[in-house]
Order: C-alpha cells, then sequence, then structure tokens
C-alpha cells in the first residue's frame, strides 16, 4: 500500500489547488504547498528526534497545512489539538490545552500567530507556524503519526494514535466508494482538529485530487459558519463544489438560513456526506426540501458512520441514490432486543449509514454495540495515566443494527436515558424540547439523574420575563410526551450550552450548568 505521504507528495506533479476561503481568499498551488512544507520540515528535523511529539492547533491556513505536512515528513508525531470550543472560558480552554499537551507528552506547541497573540494571553506558550523556517536538508519519516483526540461529547478527551499507514488505508477505501474525477472540488468549514474535517475533507481531497492529477479544495474556518450558517452553502455553490461533509446539526442550520437567502445553485453537488453524529430522517428531509429547489438531488446525500478511532469512516452509503430509511415498525423486532421503547422516539424513520467500505468488516454485539474490524484502527489511546491498548475488532460504545449489510445507527449507549423504567436516547427528548418555540435550535441537552429522573438545559430565545412561561412550557411537554417530570429545567442564555468546536453538544459538561447557582 502507498504510504499517505507518498499519496500527498504525488500531488506536486498535479494542478489541483487549496483555497483558503476567509476575508481576503488565497489560492495556494499544492505544489506550492508542498515546496514550502519542505522549509518547515528541515526546521522540525534539526529540532526534534523522529518519534517526538508536537502538538498543532490546526487551523484552514497555509501556514498551518505546510507545517502538518513539514512535522510528518521529519517524522514527528502531531497531537491535533481543538480551537476554543463556543460558550467555553478562556480560562478553561488554558487548562483543556494544558492537560491535552500533558497527555500527549507534547514538547512544544504550535499555532497560526493570531492565535499565538490569545494563547500568550491565557499564559500558554506556542510558536507561530509563520516562523518555522530551515535551508537545512533534512528529512526522516519513521515515527510520523496522528493523535487525535475524541470529541469530548460524553466524557473527557483522550489521544487516538493512528500510524499514518492507517490513516491512508482509510482514504483509499472512502476514495473508492467516491470515486473522484478530475471535475470533482471539495468544500469544507469543518474544523482541521476534527477527523471529518481532517482526514474526510482536507487529506482525503488532497489524494483524490493528486491521484486524478487536478482538483480543488476549499477551505473555510469553522467560525465563519457557526457565525453565518448560511456561508456554508454559499461557498459549495461559488466554488461550485461536488464533494461536502458536515455533521446532522449543521445540515439543520443551514437548512433554517436557507429560508431566509439563496445560496445559488448547488447541482454540481453530487456527495454531501453526513456523519459524526446520529443521522436523522428529518434533518435529510429538511435538507433536500430546502435546496432541492436550487438544484442539489436527493441521491447527493450520503450518511456515515465512523469515529476517531478508525481513522474516519467504517461505512458510507452509496452515491447513486437516495438515503434509505426503516420506519421504527419495521424496526421493532431490533429495538425490543435492546429494550428501547419505539414509542418514546422523536424520529419515525431510522436512516442507513450504508454498507462497510471495502476494507473494512462491521459486526453488531450480543448487547448491541458496534464492532469494527479494518487496517485503519488506532493503535491505542494516549491517557492521562498513559498508552492504552485497544481491542481489535474494535467495540463501540454505538448501538446500532445490520439489515441487507447495512448499518443503522441507533445513538450512544451513553447517551439512554431511563425514563419511567423505559430506555429513551437524550437526543429524541432534545429533538422535542427543541421544536418549541421560544428554545433555540440545536439548545437542548438533557442527562439522566441518580434519582431516575431527567435534568434539562436549554437555551433560551425569550426575553427574562417569558423565561417562566418557557420553563412550564417545556415541562408540560416532556411530562405529556414522555411521563416523566424534570427534576431540573435551567434555563440559559445563547452560546451558552457546551459544545465542540465543531458544534456537537457536551453532555458530560452540562452538570456544570444544572448545579450553577
Amino acid at each position: 500500500m502507498t504510504s499517505l505521504l507518498e499519496l500527498i507528495d504525488q500531488s506536486a506533479a498535479s494542478t489541483c489547488s487549496v483555497v483558503f476561503d476567509d476575508s481576503t481568499p488565497e489560492r495556494v498551488s499544492a505544489a506550492e504547498l508542498m515546496r514550502r512544507s519542505a522549509s518547515k520540515r528541515n526546521w522540525f528535523a534539526t529540532r526534534f528526534e523522529p518519534g517526538e511529539t508536537v502538538g498543532m492547533l490546526l487551523t484552514a491556513s497555509p501556514a498551518c497545512i505546510e507545517s502538518l505536512l513539514g512535522a510528518w515528513h521529519a517524522g514527528l508525531r502531531v497531537a491535533s489539538l481543538p480551537i476554543p470550543a463556543r460558550g467555553a472560558s478562556l480560562a478553561a480552554y488554558a487548562t483543556q490545552l494544558g492537560r491535552l499537551l500533558e497527555t500527549t507528552t507534547a514538547r512544544e506547541m504550535f499555532a497560526e500567530g493570531s492565535y499565538c497573540e490569545l494563547l500568550t494571553i491565557i499564559g500558554v506558550d506556542a510558536t507561530p507556524f509563520e516562523s518555522l523556517h530551515d535551508s537545512r536538508a533534512r528529512s526522516n519519516r519513521d515515527g510520523a503519526a496522528l493523535l487525535q483526540f475524541t470529541s469530548g461529547t460524553t466524557g473527557h478527551p483522550k489521544a487516538v494514535c493512528l500510524g499514518l499507514d492507517a490513516v491512508a488505508s482509510n482514504i483509499e477505501a472512502l476514495l473508492e466508494r467516491i470515486d473522484p474525477g478530475p471535475g470533482d472540488v471539495s468544500a469544507s468549514w469543518l474544523p482541521l482538529s476534527h477527523d471529518m474535517g481532517l482526514v474526510g475533507m482536507a487529506l482525503s481531497s488532497w489524494v483524490a485530487a493528486a491521484k486524478v492529477g487536478k482538483g480543488e479544495l476549499f477551505l473555510m474556518k469553522p467560525e465563519q459558519f457557526v457565525a453565518d450558517p448560511g456561508s456554508w452553502m454559499r461557498l459549495c455553490s461559488s466554488a461550485r463544489a461536488t464533494i461536502t461533509a458536515a455533521p446532522d446539526f449543521a445540515m439543520r442550520l443551514a437548512s433554517r438560513f436557507a429560508r431566509r437567502e439563496r445560496p445559488g445553485t448547488l447541482a454540481s453537488l453530487r456527495c454531501v456526506i453526513t456523519g459524526a453524529e446520529p443521522v436523522r430522517a428529518s434533518t435529510l428531509h429538511e435538507f433536500q426540501e430546502a435546496f432541492g429547489q436550487f438544484g442539489l438531488r436527493s441521491s447527493a446525500l450520503c450518511p456515515a458512520y465512523g469515529m476517531a478511532e478508525v481513522a474516519l469512516g467504517a461505512t458510507l452509503s452509496h452515491l447513486d441514490r437516495p438515503p434509505r430509511e426503516l420506519s421504527l415498525h419495521d424496526a421493532a423486532d431490533e429495538l425490543q432486543m435492546l429494550g428501547i421503547d419505539p414509542a418514546l422516539g422523536g424520529e419515525r424513520f431510522l436512516v442507513s449509514c450504508g454498507p462497510a467500505l471495502s476494507n473494512t468488516r462491521v459486526t453488531i454485539t450480543p448487547e448491541g454495540s458496534i464492532a469494527i474490524d479494518s487496517p485503519s484502527l488506532l493503535d491505542g489511546y494516549i491517557t492521562e495515566k498513559g498508552f492504552e491498548t485497544a481491542s481489535n475488532p474494535f467495540v463501540s460504545r454505538d448501538l446500532g443494527f445490520l439489515r441487507d449489510d447495512e448499518l443503522y445507527v441507533l445513538g450512544r449507549h451513553d447517551d439512554l436515558l431511563i425514563v419511567a423504567g423505559r430506555k429513551l436516547f437524550a437526543r429524541d427528548l432534545e429533538d422535542a424540547v427543541e421544536a418549541i418555540d421560544g428554545v433555540r435550535g440545536g439548545g437542548c441537552i438533557a442527562v439522566g439523574t441518580a434519582s431516575g429522573s431527567i435534568a434539562v438545559v436549554i437555551e433560551s430565545a425569550v426575553g427574562a420575563d417569558e423565561v417562566n412561561r418557557l420553563q412550564r412550557t417545556v415541562r408540560s411537554l416532556i411530562v405529556e410526551r414522555f411521563a416523566v417530570s424534570p427534576s431540573e429545567i435551567r434555563i440559559i442564555g445563547p452560546d451558552e450550552l457546551p459544545k465542540t468546536p465543531s458544534g456537537k453538544k457536551q453532555r458530560h459538561l452540562a452538570w456544570a450548568l444544572i448545579e450553577r447557582v
């Protein structure tokens, strides 16, 4: 198998380019990025030994991409560090970075110059990517690896250690399913600190363009999407993108903004991958309804399933048909085996995430957990307690079942709530609450309590004089729909709900808000 760095090196002989879509967009050819990365490779190779770890705040900038490739060509392990999460205080972010750097034993941290200024304010030392230059030619690829942290949606993050051969194997399997051509253009706003952003969009698109000798990759900073969710589809339209990706929550946000503005034609999109969290049938319907009028085809929607532990993807839908759906009634036997009451579900249909990739085997354990066997599996975890080996096959914390060799994902073990003796996924209750007028979209987190009840945190979209009414409305809906009275309903302000940089809810941090006086 061709190594990841060899695949990327092929881009130097291609006509592919990367467009960094910022306030002043910059187009850089792959050949130029490779040339610049050599200087950064020399810088790393003269200061670090192969196999050592460096931390990087991966962002959509030329200097960052060049530094990442330079560090890998110097044989270093790169720990991908997150940008500040929405709603997190700078003090909390400083603590998080310190813990992550200590966990990975990273000798030094690197970031864009603009982020270095922020890091200095919070007492974190970082070297700017832009300053890494050395003319002394040195190179050693032995020991290169990617450390990507789990998203931290249900617990404290830990570093997934992936050899670059594992990453390359996953990319090649993904591209086999996507079948890229010379006319493909990729567009992404996803954080490069996230597996879908780095492996799924940036590296996969780059390798695809190198293989066919031509292509474009448009990278937008995630802060732009968070501030303006309509910017994603506008970028896809203006770039005439054929491939893009996003989690479920982002598709819902983009759909709402489609009602306020016209993004332009989307007829060129042939592959819109959605994953990283359970894929909702209602989201796919809403997205297609919102953007079908601009030329988006339903066959372009491609639900997927994967995780950082397998580099990125384990399954992916075929591109030649609309996503397959299965009613809860038709899935009653599988749900009953897991003790899940389909009457409590917020969704009436389950979405297929497609069959396993060509080099991957997906099975279901007797408890309903999704298990994966693949050459893309992690070497193990790096935690505060040291290195931990991972099982092979890898058994995830996700529940699901197979039907006609396609995977249907139900949700995470950690997100199951016991409601009046019945099992309910937290997202189903959250979806119901978020449909209430006065609750911000994506602005509800539900957690179970030791007493067998639930507690709810809600971002309000109403004035202070309407908070009590909103609490009563939320309580009435939960009692009527789910037959349980919440022990606590905490109303908070906009952008205070704890989320990851890519916008996923962090339920384990919700307790701090619930207990806040």
